[in-house]
């Protein structure tokens, strides 16, 4: 066993890769380019000015019903610390650091509960604090980091006996469920568990604790979700109206099909970063997706990290019917995955040993071929991790902030009244830059899936009607066209460029500002008054 201060300085070299990303990503260039991030900036925003959990920057300021409040409450202290947007961004990497140092650290005292031999532990551990999504997703103001914070204290706290701990566990729970709603898995998985346990009164304390959260944020929602149908509102405001709207009996199938795609090439994304987009390294990642669950299912085999295995299994179920899967949603998984992987490789290697000493000489040799292909992937995804980890993504980082829309915010700021409306698919940001609401151009997830591109750019050749329609005064285009691949954003751009009905009025950088054709708005109104 190695020295206690030994441990600790190991500790503290695995934590040093993602807090050092942390600190040369401090200017937080990237802020608001994924959207996300900027809604729960603006939430958190209305929430230290006293303004109520709405989401500001949309025409109305209505109710945010989408995101469960407790990260933009987090968040609220920068705005309180320091209410004057960009310099309070500044704060923000201390926001970020807090959660995925915490994450981080229950995750090493979880696996500990294993009781592994210390190898397989600090393995384990430096396969996931030196995984490189672990690093992009931390440094960024997502709420998974504080999820999976408390979605590993839950779990720890499972693993201890007594109904008091099954409360602890709880309030844990239902913290998580308040940070992302994705944690109602948890209710669902850990009564389960208890009961096949046959620990009834733990299932019905935990269940207990964790359901008045669930309750009183579906509550929240019901009474302050807007009843408007479409695709805009429901986009900001109503996770399930959006699921309706996209999933049905008529493309479940190929959404189900599609999204276990990615599922599996996401997870073999983690641990063999796909750095060259070839089809046989897909299909490569997707084959390795298979190692850390298999892994995982022999751990739970032997009742090693049951509550987080069920609790992945009711995820992924979810997952495969939602309307999206990526590195984000799959995240909250990567401790247990990282734990599979490094079981199975040791399954693996149990198996070749046994091999290396079989008298029959072919037996020997294919195990040498086995063990040298296995080695091999193991050293070639570990080197791409360390190699992006450690050099890829510090000089990845945008050396300039979001100066051009600063710049855009200022120019709408001094030129157009406060009733401006501006369509926008940096709208949050643009909000925070400019105090002008506007939204981005509605579109439906299930034209990614039925690999519809001709409905996305009709939307966007439609553009000047739908402003009119909506009475929206401006359009700004940056570089950032959510869900458009190159091709299609090129296209896009020269498109509304070249459209009649949009003058470009200020240009910095890559984003322009047009201003919708005053008759187009006087058409669009008149209409209305007619109807």
């Amino acid at each position: 066993m190695l020295p206690r201060w030994l441990r600790l300085l190991l500790l503290l070299a695995l934590l040093f890769p993602a807090t050092r990303f942390l600190y040369l990503d401090r200017e937080m260039p990237s802020f608001g380019r994924v959207h996300d991030d900027g809604l729960f900036f603006v939430a958190a925003k209305g929430l230290a000015e006293g303004r109520g959990y709405r989401i500001l920057s949309l025409p109305g300021a209505p109710p945010q019903t989408k995101y469960p409040i407790l990260y933009p409450l987090y968040l609220s202290l920068i705005w309180r610390i320091n209410p004057h947007f960009p310099d309070n961004l500044h704060l923000a990497p201390l926001f970020c650091w807090m959660p995925l140092m915490a994450a981080l650290v229950l995750a090493f005292f979880y696996y500990r509960l294993a009781r592994w031999p210390e190898p397989r532990l600090w393995l384990t551990f430096a396969l996931l604090a030196l995984n490189p999504w672990m690093q992009i997703i931390g440094s960024t103001l997502f709420s998974e980091m504080l999820f999976l914070t408390f979605l590993l204290a839950a779990l720890i706290a499972l693993e201890k006996p007594g109904v008091g701990m099954a409360v602890v566990a709880g309030v844990l729970a239902g913290c998580a469920y308040m940070t992302r709603s994705a944690a109602i898995a948890l209710l669902v998985s850990a009564p389960a568990v208890l009961l096949w346990k046959r620990e009834r009164a733990r299932a019905a304390a935990f269940f207990a604790a964790m359901l008045p959260f669930a309750a009183a944020w579906m509550t929240w929602t019901h009474f302050h979700a807007p009843a408007a149908s479409d695709p805009t509102t429901i986009y900001y405001t109503n996770y399930f109206a959006l699921e309706r709207a996209n999933v049905d009996f008529g493309n479940i199938g190929l959404v189900v099909w599609k999204n276990l795609d990615s599922f599996l090439s996401t997870i073999g994304g983690f641990f063999l970063p796909n750095v060259i987009s070839l089809p046989m390294i897909k299909m490569l990642m997707e084959a390795l997706a298979l190692v850390p669950i298999v892994g995982i299912v022999r751990l739970a085999r032997r009742g090693v990290f049951v509550h987080y295995a069920f609790f992945s299994l009711v995820s992924t179920l979810i997952l495969l019917v939602w309307t999206e899967c990526n590195e984000r949603l799959l995240i909250p998984m990567l401790p247990l995955l990282a734990a599979g992987a490094i079981e199975e490789a040791r399954h693996f290697w149990s198996l070749i040993r046994g091999a290396f000493r079989h008298r029959d000489r072919s037996q020997r040799a294919a195990a040498y071929v086995m063990m040298s292909a296995a080695s091999m992937l193991a050293v070639a995804g570990l080197s791409a991790q360390l190699w992006i980890s450690l050099s890829v993504l510090p000089r990845s980082i945008p050396k300039s902030s979001a100066a051009d829309l600063a710049a855009a915010g200022a120019w709408l700021r001094s030129n157009t009244p406060e009733s401006a409306r501006i369509l926008s698919g940096d709208d949050p940001v643009l909000y925070l830059y400019s105090g002008r609401q506007g939204h981005e151009l509605p579109f439906m997830y299930r034209w990614i899936y039925a690999e519809e591109n001709e409905k996305f750019l009709e939307s966007y050749r439609n553009i000047v009607p739908y402003c009119a329609a909506h009475g929206f005064d401006y359009v700004l285009v940056a570089d950032r066209i959510r869900l458009a691949d190159d091709r299609d954003r090129a296209q896009i751009i020269r498109e509304i460029a070249e459209n009649p009905g949009l003058k470009a009025v200020f240009h910095a950088g890559q984003a322009t500002i047009y201003r919708v054709a005053p008759q187009k708005i006087s058409e669009a109104a008149q209409a209305r008054a007619e109807e």
